[in-house]
């Protein structure tokens, strides 16, 4: 296991397993969104049978290939013939429809024989943001602590950069990109700095444009950085596009378990998880017509323990919200 793997500490490891549902007559069929470095999607291996199904999906092609590596390991104690069929698939969880519908254009890590189709899933999870990985490696530009090219991809094989975004969105865009995603009181003033200085220079690295955030307002530094990545990879539109995937495909009892990290992301999938288990109702009668597809199982989010907030001080904000269909 890579000196990386080894420092990789899950969030919220425990109450999340806890959270998914398997089938004990078999046929699992459990979709990771957010594979990482394989922490979650290595003790669900240990769960599963030969007539499983694991599919893991990350956008990231460094982490793919760690967690690929990390759940071969742990799939060499297990005789072949009773091993699930494992995928690790190069896929950003919004294409999650795309992989589900197709699957037969994969191949397994672990088996010679591809699925021509699958049925409907028993247990999907995400644990959403950016993980310890991409924060402590400069050259992915997504923290102001270090010096690096302003990037901010997730996956780097596409998509524009956050250079790309500071460089050519207008004063309005901009402003509104750090109200929305950041919370941002100050976006306009920050927006019209951080304009004023591209006209003079382009902005490059992370230190250029902290350096320009930081004389206009200290504290608005990590909101804008959070704003900014949110944007170049499109997160709150996939969040919405996977949660409808996730929900359309479970099959009944099939649990949808969801990791967030701040505001924006937790009140995506509280307002998704509110409006698919309340009954649609007749704008006449007032009768209820249609009964609510899912089930809230966490009433409230399930946040860490002081003891994992004192292991891993990034968990502190993590929030998880679990739902079953019905």
């Amino acid at each position: 296991m890579s000196v990386v793997q080894e420092k990789h500490i899950p969030v919220l490891y425990g109450e999340l397993i806890e959270s998914l549902h398997f089938f004990e007559t078999g046929k699992n069929i459990v979709v990771d969104c957010t594979l990482g470095l394989g922490g979650h999607a290595s003790w669900v291996l240990q769960k599963l049978g030969k007539w499983d199904v694991f599919i893991g999906l990350d956008c990231d092609t460094d982490n793919l290939a760690s967690a690929t590596a990390r759940l071969l390991e742990v799939l060499k104690d297990v005789k072949k013939e009773s091993q699930p069929t494992v995928y690790c698939i190069h896929s950003n969880f919004s294409e999650l429809d795309e992989v589900v519908t197709n699957i037969w254009k994969y191949a397994p890590i672990n088996q010679w024989k591809t699925l021509s189709e699958l049925g409907k899933l028993t247990c999907v999870y995400a644990d959403l943001g950016v993980s310890s990985v991409h924060f402590d490696t400069p050259e992915r530009g997504f923290s102001f602590r270090f010096d690096g090219p302003l990037d901010m991809r997730l996956d780097s094989s596409r998509g524009k950069t956050a250079a790309d975004l500071i460089d050519t969105l207008p004063y309005e865009k901009m402003a509104e990109i750090f109200r929305v995603y950041g919370d941002e009181s100050r976006a306009g003033f920050i927006a019209k700095k951080i304009i004023e200085a591209r006209t003079i220079a382009p902005i490059k690295t992370t230190k250029e444009l902290g350096d320009i955030v930081i004389k206009a307002w200290r504290d608005s530094l990590p909101r804008i950085f959070q704003a900014l990545r949110i944007a170049v990879n499109d997160e709150y539109a996939s969040l919405e596009k996977m949660l409808k995937t996730a929900c359309d495909n479970l099959a009944p009892n099939g649990t949808l378990s969801i990791i967030s990290f701040h505001s924006g992301e937790d009140r995506i999938v509280k307002h998704f998880f509110r409006e698919k288990s309340t009954p649609e109702r007749d704008s006449i009668t007032g009768q209820d017509t249609t009964p609510g597809i899912l089930e809230i199982v966490t009433k409230k989010p399930i946040t860490p323990s002081d003891r994992e907030i004192a292991d891993n001080s990034r968990s502190r904000s993590a929030l998880l919200r679990v739902a079953r269909k019905k």
